[in-house]
Protein backbone atom coordinates (compact mmCIF):
# COMPACT_ATOMS: atom_id res chain seq x y z
CA UNK A 1 0.00 0.00 0.00
CA UNK A 2 0.88 3.64 -0.40
CA UNK A 3 1.14 4.22 3.48
CA UNK A 4 4.20 2.44 3.98
CA UNK A 5 5.93 4.58 1.41
CA UNK A 6 4.57 8.16 2.47
CA UNK A 7 4.85 7.56 6.47
CA UNK A 8 8.93 7.22 6.10
CA UNK A 9 8.87 10.11 4.05
CA UNK A 10 6.68 12.13 6.27
CA UNK A 11 8.72 11.21 9.51
CA UNK A 12 11.70 12.73 8.17
CA UNK A 13 12.89 15.81 10.36
CA UNK A 14 11.29 18.62 9.01
CA UNK A 15 8.67 20.96 9.87
CA UNK A 16 5.87 18.77 8.55
CA UNK A 17 3.55 17.11 10.28
CA UNK A 18 0.04 14.82 10.19
CA UNK A 19 -2.75 13.61 12.59
CA UNK A 20 -3.25 9.84 10.22
CA UNK A 21 -2.37 8.50 6.75
CA UNK A 22 -3.67 5.62 5.22
CA UNK A 23 -4.24 4.06 1.34
CA UNK A 24 -4.17 0.92 -0.89
CA UNK A 25 -1.77 0.10 -3.55
CA UNK A 26 -3.06 2.49 -5.78
CA UNK A 27 -4.03 5.47 -3.60
CA UNK A 28 -3.73 6.98 -0.06
CA UNK A 29 -4.35 9.81 2.00
CA UNK A 30 -2.89 11.79 4.49
CA UNK A 31 -5.37 13.66 7.11
CA UNK A 32 -4.26 16.75 9.48
CA UNK A 33 -1.56 17.84 7.43
CA UNK A 34 0.32 20.76 8.62
CA UNK A 35 3.48 22.96 7.28
CA UNK A 36 4.90 24.35 10.19
CA UNK A 37 2.01 26.71 11.62
CA UNK A 38 0.16 26.35 8.54
CA UNK A 39 -3.12 24.10 8.82
CA UNK A 40 -3.12 22.31 4.99
CA UNK A 41 -6.15 20.41 5.42
CA UNK A 42 -6.11 16.77 3.34
CA UNK A 43 -4.20 15.48 0.66
CA UNK A 44 -5.48 12.87 -1.47
CA UNK A 45 -2.93 10.77 -3.50
CA UNK A 46 -2.90 8.71 -6.53
CA UNK A 47 -0.19 6.85 -8.26
CA UNK A 48 0.00 7.63 -11.62
CA UNK A 49 0.48 4.28 -14.04
CA UNK A 50 1.67 6.42 -16.92
CA UNK A 51 4.45 7.87 -15.04
CA UNK A 52 6.17 4.65 -15.17
CA UNK A 53 6.70 4.36 -18.89
CA UNK A 54 9.14 7.33 -18.23
CA UNK A 55 11.03 5.13 -15.39
CA UNK A 56 9.49 7.24 -12.91
CA UNK A 57 7.35 7.08 -9.86
CA UNK A 58 4.44 9.60 -10.21
CA UNK A 59 1.98 10.66 -7.44
CA UNK A 60 -0.99 12.81 -8.44
CA UNK A 61 -1.92 15.02 -5.37
CA UNK A 62 -5.04 17.20 -4.23
CA UNK A 63 -5.19 19.00 -1.08
CA UNK A 64 -8.29 20.83 0.31
CA UNK A 65 -9.63 21.87 3.20
CA UNK A 66 -6.54 24.28 3.98
CA UNK A 67 -4.83 27.43 3.37
CA UNK A 68 -4.14 25.81 0.41
CA UNK A 69 -5.75 24.05 -2.12
CA UNK A 70 -5.32 22.95 -5.93
CA UNK A 71 -3.75 19.75 -7.80
CA UNK A 72 -0.80 18.85 -9.17
CA UNK A 73 1.48 15.40 -10.25
CA UNK A 74 4.74 14.71 -8.14
CA UNK A 75 7.43 13.04 -10.22
CA UNK A 76 10.50 10.84 -8.43
CA UNK A 77 13.12 9.33 -10.39
CA UNK A 78 15.84 7.00 -9.14
CA UNK A 79 18.16 10.03 -8.56
CA UNK A 80 17.82 12.86 -6.16
CA UNK A 81 15.62 14.92 -8.89
CA UNK A 82 12.23 15.59 -8.23
CA UNK A 83 9.61 17.38 -10.29
CA UNK A 84 6.26 19.18 -10.19
CA UNK A 85 4.14 18.99 -13.65
CA UNK A 86 0.59 20.57 -14.12
CA UNK A 87 0.40 22.10 -10.68
CA UNK A 88 -2.45 24.47 -10.21
CA UNK A 89 -2.61 25.83 -6.49
CA UNK A 90 -4.67 28.76 -4.80
CA UNK A 91 -3.22 29.80 -1.24
CA UNK A 92 -4.92 32.24 1.26
CA UNK A 93 -3.43 35.38 1.74
CA UNK A 94 -2.87 34.58 5.67
CA UNK A 95 -0.11 32.51 4.83
CA UNK A 96 1.97 35.05 3.45
CA UNK A 97 1.30 37.49 6.25
CA UNK A 98 4.24 36.82 7.83
CA UNK A 99 6.19 38.16 4.73
CA UNK A 100 4.16 41.52 5.86
CA UNK A 101 1.36 41.51 7.43
CA UNK A 102 0.84 45.60 6.52
CA UNK A 103 0.22 44.59 2.72
CA UNK A 104 -1.61 41.90 3.02
CA UNK A 105 -5.53 42.73 1.91
CA UNK A 106 -8.17 40.91 3.65
CA UNK A 107 -9.47 37.70 1.68
CA UNK A 108 -6.84 37.60 -0.91
CA UNK A 109 -5.24 34.82 -2.42
CA UNK A 110 -2.27 33.60 -4.53
CA UNK A 111 -2.97 31.58 -8.17
CA UNK A 112 0.00 29.69 -8.76
CA UNK A 113 0.20 27.58 -11.73
CA UNK A 114 3.21 25.22 -12.48
CA UNK A 115 3.43 23.90 -16.12
CA UNK A 116 7.04 22.23 -14.84
CA UNK A 117 9.01 22.58 -11.60
CA UNK A 118 12.62 20.17 -11.89
CA UNK A 119 14.37 20.59 -8.27
CA UNK A 120 18.16 18.22 -8.13
CA UNK A 121 20.37 18.73 -4.64
CA UNK A 122 21.84 21.93 -6.40
CA UNK A 123 17.94 23.40 -6.22
CA UNK A 124 15.70 24.66 -8.91
CA UNK A 125 16.93 23.45 -12.43
CA UNK A 126 14.04 24.47 -14.44
CA UNK A 127 10.62 26.14 -13.91
CA UNK A 128 7.99 27.10 -16.41
CA UNK A 129 4.95 28.85 -14.90
CA UNK A 130 2.78 32.48 -13.49
CA UNK A 131 1.68 33.78 -10.34
CA UNK A 132 -1.14 35.65 -9.89
CA UNK A 133 -2.35 37.76 -6.62
CA UNK A 134 -5.25 40.53 -5.58
CA UNK A 135 -3.48 40.67 -1.75
CA UNK A 136 -2.90 44.22 -2.65
CA UNK A 137 -6.41 45.28 -3.48
CA UNK A 138 -7.03 46.34 -0.18
CA UNK A 139 -4.17 46.16 1.52
CA UNK A 140 -3.99 49.97 2.33
CA UNK A 141 -7.17 51.45 3.60
CA UNK A 142 -8.17 54.03 1.02
CA UNK A 143 -5.77 53.20 -1.77
CA UNK A 144 -7.17 50.80 -4.57
CA UNK A 145 -3.96 48.49 -4.97
CA UNK A 146 -3.45 46.98 -8.35
CA UNK A 147 -3.62 42.42 -9.15
CA UNK A 148 -0.13 41.89 -9.66
CA UNK A 149 0.69 38.84 -12.10
CA UNK A 150 3.95 37.68 -13.53
CA UNK A 151 6.16 34.50 -14.45
CA UNK A 152 8.09 32.13 -12.65
CA UNK A 153 11.24 30.58 -13.57
CA UNK A 154 14.85 29.40 -12.08
CA UNK A 155 18.09 31.25 -11.60
CA UNK A 156 20.95 29.67 -10.37
CA UNK A 157 19.09 27.37 -8.38
CA UNK A 158 16.39 30.14 -7.16
CA UNK A 159 13.10 29.62 -7.71
CA UNK A 160 11.92 32.81 -8.52
CA UNK A 161 9.07 34.93 -9.35
CA UNK A 162 8.68 38.28 -10.16
CA UNK A 163 5.64 40.31 -10.46
CA UNK A 164 4.29 43.64 -11.58
CA UNK A 165 0.89 45.52 -11.54
CA UNK A 166 -0.24 48.87 -12.43
CA UNK A 167 -2.99 50.61 -9.23
CA UNK A 168 -5.78 52.82 -11.09
CA UNK A 169 -3.90 55.94 -9.84
CA UNK A 170 -0.90 54.94 -11.98
CA UNK A 171 0.82 53.85 -9.51
CA UNK A 172 4.05 51.50 -10.36
CA UNK A 173 4.33 47.94 -8.17
CA UNK A 174 6.59 45.15 -8.41
CA UNK A 175 7.02 42.31 -6.42
CA UNK A 176 9.90 39.50 -6.18
CA UNK A 177 10.33 36.19 -4.57
CA UNK A 178 12.96 34.35 -3.90
CA UNK A 179 13.25 31.13 -3.07
CA UNK A 180 17.00 29.22 -2.19
CA UNK A 181 16.21 25.54 -0.33
CA UNK A 182 14.64 26.33 2.47
CA UNK A 183 14.88 30.28 2.58
CA UNK A 184 12.62 32.90 1.17
CA UNK A 185 12.73 36.46 0.32
CA UNK A 186 10.50 39.56 -0.94
CA UNK A 187 11.46 42.55 -1.58
CA UNK A 188 8.68 45.10 -2.97
CA UNK A 189 8.81 48.71 -4.91
CA UNK A 190 6.36 51.29 -5.30
CA UNK A 191 6.85 54.67 -7.22
CA UNK A 192 3.87 57.15 -6.11
CA UNK A 193 3.78 61.04 -5.55
CA UNK A 194 0.94 60.91 -3.37
CA UNK A 195 2.54 61.97 -0.29
CA UNK A 196 -0.28 60.35 2.11
CA UNK A 197 0.51 56.56 0.28
CA UNK A 198 4.17 57.35 0.70
CA UNK A 199 3.67 58.01 5.01
CA UNK A 200 1.30 54.65 4.74
CA UNK A 201 3.95 52.43 3.35
CA UNK A 202 6.93 54.13 5.63
CA UNK A 203 4.38 53.01 8.73
CA UNK A 204 4.61 49.06 7.66
CA UNK A 205 8.26 49.15 6.95
CA UNK A 206 8.88 50.46 3.43
CA UNK A 207 12.05 52.64 2.78
CA UNK A 208 12.04 55.80 0.91
CA UNK A 209 15.36 54.66 -1.94
CA UNK A 210 15.71 57.39 -4.59
CA UNK A 211 12.14 57.80 -6.49
CA UNK A 212 10.68 54.58 -4.55
CA UNK A 213 9.75 52.95 -1.51
CA UNK A 214 11.26 49.36 -1.10
CA UNK A 215 9.95 46.76 1.30
CA UNK A 216 12.89 43.56 2.29
CA UNK A 217 12.76 40.45 3.69
CA UNK A 218 13.93 37.22 4.22
CA UNK A 219 13.08 34.11 6.48
CA UNK A 220 12.75 30.61 6.57
CA UNK A 221 10.02 29.21 4.09
CA UNK A 222 7.85 27.26 6.47
CA UNK A 223 8.30 28.39 9.62
CA UNK A 224 9.65 25.81 12.38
Amino acid sequence: PLSPILKPALDQPSPISYRALGGTVWSGWIEGLRAGPDALGRADIRLSPVSFLGGKVGLDVALSGGVAQGQGRVLKGLGAGLGVRNLVLTLDGALLARFQTGLIGEGGQVQVKLDRLDLDRTGCTQARGSIRTDLLVSAIPGWSGPVLEGPVTCQEGRLIAVLDGLAPNLEQVSVRIEVDGTIAALSARMVTPDASLQMALESIGFEHQGDAYVYRWSGPLVPG
